[in-house]
């Protein structure tokens, strides 16, 4: 992804933080695109692939061990260890589990970027692994407390932005992601896929799919006419 684009949406990002009249930084609804999920939440251990999204997972991902650093670098282990797991969870039996999983830019990715201590330093020697560099250090560094409080004065003003403590402030940008962020995940109507299970968490939604019909003729023939609005709605189905 060009510096630019990353930019926008990082700084799309920051603009969505508000401050209000008590001094208090808070999150607003964002949307971050278009996302196609294919997957069976019913088999055991069944892994979702990513049809349309992978690069703006892969930028949440960045982003969020960029700042599960920031958290350990203020003497926040529990943030930082909580936010990290959204990049690497645990399976029934306690093994680790990488949430982003990619064949391309293995084993680097998960070593720079999947791992919360990053103990193994390794260089960047392909162009994406060169780029997965890049974009961490561009997130690391505008996620410092220097740049987010420069960011947030030009915004908000600096007497607003001063009361704030960063802790608050890298909350903020989290919760951005995992509770306003919006993921609107769609077919076109040459596509032959339907609705295998919708789930909602939070504010954050997935549809995921399978290989049968088409998502409008699903909706149009569901017995449950309040859902059938709802998804009419969130999808644009006419």
């Amino acid at each position: 992804m060009g510096k630019k684009k990353l930019s926008r949406i990082f700084y799309d990002m920051l603009d969505c933080l508000k401050i209000d009249a008590n001094g208090k930084i808070f999150d607003m609804p964002y949307f971050l695109g278009t996302m196609l999920f294919i997957g069976n939440l019913e088999m055991a251990g069944q892994t979702l692939d990513v049809v349309d999204g992978q690069q703006r997972l892969t930028i949440i991902t960045i982003l969020f061990s960029a700042i599960s650093d920031h958290f350990r670098e203020i003497g926040n282990d529990k943030l930082s260890k909580r936010i990290f797991q959204y990049i690497m969870t645990e399976d029934d039996n306690g093994d680790l589990v990488r949430i982003l999983q990619s064949k391309t830019h293995y084993p680097f990715f998960s070593y720079y970027i999947q791992d919360i201590k990053k103990e193994i330093k390794e260089e960047a020697n392909s162009e994406e692994e060169i780029c997965i560099q890049e974009t961490f250090d561009y997130l690391y560094q505008r996620t410092s407390e220097n740049s987010l409080r420069s960011s947030l004065c030009k915004l908000h003003g600096k007497s607003y932005v001063d009361n704030i403590t960063y802790e608050d402030i890298l909350k903020a940008l989290r919760d951005q992601v995992l509770k306003k962020a919006r993921f609107h995940a769609q077919c076109d109507c040459q596509t032959k896929t339907n609705i295998y299970q919708y789930i909602s968490t939070g504010c954050t939604k997935i549809v995921l799919l399978n290989e049968y019909g088409r998502l409008s003729d699903i909706v149009r023939t569901s017995k449950d006419e309040e859902n059938c609005k709802k998804l009419c709605m969130e999808y644009n189905i006419v």
